[in-house]
């Protein structure tokens, strides 16, 4: 059985994929702000991680494998 879709019809799937997944991204990282600024005990250890994960790369980001190890 062969399905043919549309150029329109394409468009649409591929937005609203591509709107839900910022929609669920925006969400986690609005909820992620809020808990640092509710626990600022862990903002501040994990500014600390940050801060000592640049220094150990001479002011460049981190690598993605650093980022693991935060």
């Amino acid at each position: 059985m062969h399905i043919s879709h549309d150029d329109h019809t394409t468009t649409i799937a591929v937005s609203t994929l591509v709107f839900a997944a910022m929609d669920t991204t925006s969400g986690a990282l609005a909820r992620i702000l809020h808990l640092l600024a509710e626990h600022q005990e862990v903002q501040a250890r994990l500014r600390e991680e940050i801060s000592a994960a640049l220094q150990k790369n001479n002011g460049e980001k981190p690598s993605y494998d650093q980022l693991h190890e935060l």
